[in-house]
């Protein structure tokens, strides 16, 4: 029994790491007190930190269905105004493109831009399917048709009529654009004002619209809209003619100019090469 209990003591010095020569009594204190003793914090545990997955998506109203009351442009431009605004890589927008498809053009996904699995093959292959190449001719009838409603805003006007400018063949630099943005003003005052100092671009001719119909707006600015109104309606029917005539020889220009950097890019080593 005796020799049982050494061999417990033993033990229990070896595993409690107590230091030996100690007495019986001096042993089992030791013991008790390793025993007793609270155990030393742990380090803390820190939960992980839950992955915040950022899901693109388009609002539930940016729809393309490929119909030809549809345009693709304004499509395109809801998706990559959105992708700007949160980052997406293309990956994102191709997939967020898809999402948005229904009517014909989820048909071309299906069947067709499944297979393209790069932004720039995808974005290319569905405006080659649905986007409406104009003639030269009907685009110009439609730019020109375009007028300032009596109730629009200038800036509504023009960013709405600068999406038709763009859909030209041949696309047109601000430069160029901006006389048709001019000929379709609504008030003769704003159009003459426009004309005497064209704006040097898109932008710059927004600022300048609301410049002009803010002090339209006043009481002051008003009564001179009128009398500006009154002397245009004034004008001889000759000078009128002269200024058809110009706007008919703008957009001869245009076209000239058009044709010229045709035939240049035709004849160019590189496309002959």
């Amino acid at each position: 029994m005796r020799q049982c209990r050494c061999e417990w003591l033993t033990f229990c010095v070896a595993t409690a790491d107590i230091p030996t020569g100690c007495t019986d009594q001096n042993l089992l204190t030791a013991l008790t007190n390793r025993l007793l003793a609270v155990p030393a914090p742990g380090p803390p545990v820190v939960p992980p930190v839950p992955t915040v997955v950022v899901r693109a998506v388009l609002d539930v109203d940016v729809k393309y269905s490929g119909s030809t009351g549809e345009s693709i442009q304004d499509w395109l431009q809801m998706v990559n105004r959105k992708a700007l605004a949160e980052n997406w890589v293309d990956g994102d927008k191709r997939r967020v493109a898809i999402s948005s498809l229904f009517g014909k053009a989820l048909t071309w996904q299906e069947e067709i831009g499944v297979n393209l699995i790069q932004w720039n093959d995808w974005i290319n292959g569905i405006r080659g399917a649905f986007e409406l190449q104009l003639t030269e001719s009907q685009w110009q009838a439609m730019v020109e048709g375009r007028k300032q409603l009596p109730d629009e805003s200038g800036s509504t006007y023009v960013l709405d009529k600068v999406k038709l400018c763009r859909r030209r063949a041949v696309p047109l630099t601000d430069a160029e654009l901006i006389p048709f943005l001019i000929r379709g003003l609504l008030h003769p005052g704003i159009q003459s004002v426009m004309m005497g100092n064209p704006p040097i671009s898109v932008n710059a001719f927004l600022i300048e619209i609301r410049r002009l119909e803010s002090i339209s707006d006043s009481p002051v600015g008003s009564s001179a809209s009128k009398e500006t109104e009154k002397i245009y309606e004034k004008t001889p029917e000759k000078t009128r003619s002269t200024d058809s005539l110009f706007q008919a020889m703008e957009a001869l220009t245009s076209q000239v100019a058009v044709l010229t950097r045709t035939v240049n890019r035709l004849s160019s080593p590189d496309f002959l090469g």
